[in-house]
């Protein structure tokens, strides 16, 4: 398993615009499976094609992963051999540190 110092969140173009930004970011997985998802950069591209169709406009969130509760952020196996960062709480939105457009 291969841990890395930043790791990414996608959410809708549209969404993270609307978002209060004053406010802790829980997306619906928070409260239907306990977490928030997360990628490396290297698993980004496959997330975005596995689960987001090209017409959706979407954006990256960049975390670094020392700003993250260390008991809050596990790496577990989504997919065989492959673990991904999972945030177990809210996300404080003034961690995000680039803004980024996966598609590009």
């Amino acid at each position: 398993m291969k841990k890395t110092e930043k790791i990414f969140h996608l959410i809708e173009k549209e969404v993270w615009e609307q978002l209060p930004k004053s406010t802790p970011y829980t997306p619906p997985s928070l409260a239907d499976q306990g977490f928030i998802h997360f990628s490396t950069a290297e698993q980004l591209p496959t997330t975005l094609q596995r689960y987001y169709p090209d017409d959706v406009d979407m954006v990256a969130l960049e975390i670094e992963v020392k700003d993250l509760p260390e008991n809050l952020l596990k790496w577990e196996e989504s997919h065989p051999d492959e673990f991904f960062p999972h945030l177990y709480g809210a996300l404080d939105l003034a961690l995000v540190k680039e803004i980024h457009n996966p598609r590009a």
